[in-house]
């Protein structure tokens, strides 16, 4: 997955920096009941510290046939990770 960043404000407008989160997959294909590994770095370029990383991991699957379309999407994964153990989250 490509890193995503975003701006964070405060009070809406006034900007503070940035925070980057990248994530990666040990494995992209998976049958039910396989695991997997997600292995995700994050930088805090903002002035403002964090207090922690919330991730989800979503499965979402779309089939198509005779022109009809159908959408599943399910959480699979979540994890939360506290700033004290993640010190890139620091300003």
């Amino acid at each position: 997955l490509p890193p995503e960043t975003e701006s964070i404000n405060y009070c809406c407008c006034f900007n503070r920096g940035t925070m980057t989160l990248d994530a990666e997959l040990e494995r992209t294909i998976l049958s039910p009941g396989d695991t997997t590994n997600v292995f995700f770095r994050c930088r805090n370029d903002s002035t403002t510290p964090a207090f922690g990383v919330q991730a989800h991991l979503r499965e979402t699957i779309t089939w198509r046939a005779s022109g009809h379309q159908q959408t599943k999407s399910r959480l699979i994964g979540q994890k939360f990770v506290s700033a004290y153990s993640f010190p890139e989250l620091s300003p």
